[in-house]
């Protein structure tokens, strides 16, 4: 008998061990912790994966099977390839382990989310512990690890990210909400603000500046940043998102117009303190309903010019950038940038966004010449509108490779920059983004115009800086941390040579005619994979202070920015922009048809750039090159090409120039472009 109770005792005892998961008077239709792993590990199977494997699913912080693997975190350079290739299986997995589940316990998408939410992984994805050597302040491990010297395991590899918002999936674990549904903006920040507080929380999550500005691409370019001033440039007239009598948010206005989406806001705010319920703000789009060359697009707000090549298309208030016709033909780099630093504010309203818009020119006029060269019975106008939609894909494309390791969503490529087939934004991107801003003021305070630290509302009587600032707090109602404004990092109101050292200080360095391990990666994803120092860095570094560029500092030697480092710099990374540049042609192209006349002018043009082509692209390319091709480009030594800038003048290098150095990493002669690519015939090409 006493056996008997015994057995029965211990019965019950693991059934509320195994329900405890569940949530108060679901157990009886809940999963359980042991059936969640085995439909991984069947689902898994099925999709014939043998390996450990860490999965963070849709739905949780991080749901791992072993610590060996990590789906999120970072690779080194050998892991990155096949990473992207297993990503989509790992999470095909995830989704079809949940659906599994779904459908054998017959659960609703309030369950099944209530269930999920209380499934245990923290003793399986514990943090790693990290400890970074204070006294190492130059190199940064190639792990990944001590990119962010406040939080050493942001960015390294087996650290799944953390969920700061609960889940706002439409069927509870895969497909996404619509915009109308997703919390506000000012609730993503406050949140994200609250948890940096928290040692087990953003610890190991605090963004860093490599991610910090891939996601202010991705959110203001491809997903249609806010805007105030709403304005229909064709009728001239405009219309307003919030209730004119109580300023409150109107849900009849939002049905009723496609473009409104206008951002509640708390009577607890600590920004607002309720002198307002509601922020009056449309999401941006590139013109109103006018998507074909017909019709040139109107800018309609700070960041268009970046996605839809705006500045080149005939944009009313900037004519005087035009020339030959309504696009670019500038005879060198520096009168580009001159151009666009002089005379529109705009290009510079988000860090690093001007080297991309003038590599997006750059790319676009090159393809107008060349279809126009090729092709000359076609319009201009035709010419460009084709060079325009293939820049536009490249530009998407680069932007969403970025964040392929950080974020799960899918962005369809469009050819029509438009609110009604422009994906919406989801809780955890949204989030993701909110985040960063936080940093930047939390290290650096807020800035006036006039160049004076604004502390608690109160102006400091002596400027803090002379010829540039880093934050800009451009109106009188922000007068405080809590509402610093971001988007002026890097201002146009300065003159060239002190926008200039800035930028050049930022984010790379040529010290003694030798390119150094600190030099700045514009690739953010590369960047975070082989753990060069981050922006953060940087501004950790300089809190307030006038950036010495004319001085050696301990950090890093910044020199001063000067035609030489503007061309390495833009040369630079005009070869990023071309390594997607063949898979999107590819994509415009049937694979089994003989190479048209857009993927032909990419492979010349990737050749010309960079003498013996690119490691990335080709092996997007399976079908197109052949093995001897492939080896070949295999046996060029990619740190050469660094040397190749004749402007950069460098004399030295390491053999793998973006890594730490030591005895496998040494600094060796630059050879000469004749010795980089003795034997190898630009004819097989």
């Amino acid at each position: 008998m006493k056996k008997i109770i015994f057995f029965l005792l211990f019965e019950f005892l693991n059934f509320v061990k195994v329900y405890s998961i569940c949530p108060v008077n679901d157990a009886a239709i809940c999963f359980t912790q042991s059936d969640f792993d085995s439909a991984f590990l069947k689902a898994a199977i099925n999709n014939n994966i043998t390996e450990n494997l860490i999965v963070s699913s849709l739905n949780m912080e991080g749901v791992c099977l072993d610590k060996k693997a990590p789906i999120y975190g970072h690779f080194e350079r050998r892991e990155v390839d096949q990473f992207v290739l297993d990503q989509n299986r790992f999470t095909t997995v995830a989704i079809a382990a949940i659906q599994n589940l779904k459908s054998i316990w017959n659960l609703s998408k309030a369950q099944l989310r209530k269930c999920l939410k209380n499934i245990k992984t923290n003793s399986i994805c514990s943090p790693i512990q990290i400890n970074c050597d204070p006294s190492n302040t130059t190199y940064y491990r190639v792990s990944g690890s001590c990119n962010n010297k406040l939080n050493p395991t942001f960015g390294s590899k087996h650290t799944p990210l953390i969920r700061l918002l609960e889940d706002g999936y439409d069927d509870g674990y895969e497909t996404m909400s619509n915009a109308r549904v997703i919390e506000s903006a000012r609730t993503d920040s406050i949140k994200a603000n609250a948890a940096r507080g928290s040692d087990d929380t953003l610890q190991t999550e605090t963004p860093n500046d490599m991610s910090t500005m891939a996601f202010q691409i991705l959110t203001h370019e491809l997903l249609m940043t806010v805007k105030t001033q709403i304005t229909n440039d064709s009728e001239g007239g405009g219309f307003n998102c919030c209730n004119d009598k109580n300023d409150s948010f109107i849900g009849n206005l939002i049905k009723k117009n496609k473009y409104c989406i206008p951002i509640s806001v708390k009577s607890n705010d600590d920004c607002y303190s309720g002198k307002t319920q509601c922020i009056n703000y449309i999401r941006s789009f590139r013109s109103f309903d006018r998507c074909d060359i017909s019709n040139a697009p109107s800018l309609v707000n700070f960041h268009t010019p970046y996605i839809d090549c705006e500045l080149i298309y005939n944009e009313k208030t900037l004519k005087h950038l035009e020339e030959n016709d309504g696009f670019f033909a500038f005879e060198n780099d520096t009168k580009i940038i001159e151009i666009l630093v002089g005379y529109d504010r705009r290009s510079m309203q988000l860090p690093g966004l001007l080297i991309y818009l003038s590599f997006y020119v750059r790319l676009h006029n090159n393809l107008v010449t060349e279809f126009l060269s090729v092709q000359p019975k076609i319009s201009k106008a035709s010419a460009m509108f084709e060079a325009r939609r293939i820049t536009c894909a490249v530009f998407q494309k680069l932007a969403i490779d970025l964040i392929k390791t950080i974020i799960d969503f899918k962005i369809p490529s469009t050819k029509c920059y438009d609110p009604n087939i422009n994906p919406q934004v989801s809780v955890e991107f949204n989030i993701a983004f909110r985040a960063m801003h936080y940093f930047i003021r939390d290290q650096m305070g807020v800035y006036d115009r006039n160049n004076f630290l604004v502390q608690s509302g109160i102006r400091t009587k002596t400027p803090i800086l002379t010829d540039q600032s880093v934050l800009i707090d451009n109106t009188d109602f922000y007068k405080d941390n809590k509402c610093g404004c971001t988007h002026g990092l890097l201002d146009t109101s300065w003159n060239l040579g002190g926008l200039g050292r800035q930028t050049s200080c930022a984010f790379f360095t040529k010290k003694n005619n030798e390119i150094g391990t600190d030099l700045r990666s514009w690739d953010f994803q590369s960047g975070r994979e082989m753990g060069e120092p981050s922006y953060a860095s940087y501004l950790q570094a300089f809190q307030g202070v006038k950036i010495p560029c004319d001085k050696n500092i301990p950090l890093t030697s910044y020199t001063r920015f000067d035609p030489i480092d503007l061309n390495f710099l833009i040369n630079r990374h005009q070869n990023k922009l071309h390594e997607m540049s063949l898979s999107v042609g590819i994509d415009f192209e049937k694979r089994d048809n003989a190479l048209g006349t857009a993927t032909e002018f990419f492979i010349k043009e990737q050749l010309s750039r960079t003498i013996c082509g690119d490691r990335f692209w080709y092996n997007h390319a399976n079908g197109i090159f052949t093995d001897s091709q492939r080896d070949k480009i295999n046996s060029i030594d990619f740190s050469q090409l660094l040397c190749m800038v004749n402007s950069c003048n460098g004399t030295r290098i390491q053999n793998s120039p973006f890594s730490s150095p030591g005895s496998l990493n040494r600094k060796s002669l630059c050879l000469s472009p004749s010795e980089i690519v003795a034997g190898f015939d630009l004819q097989n090409w």
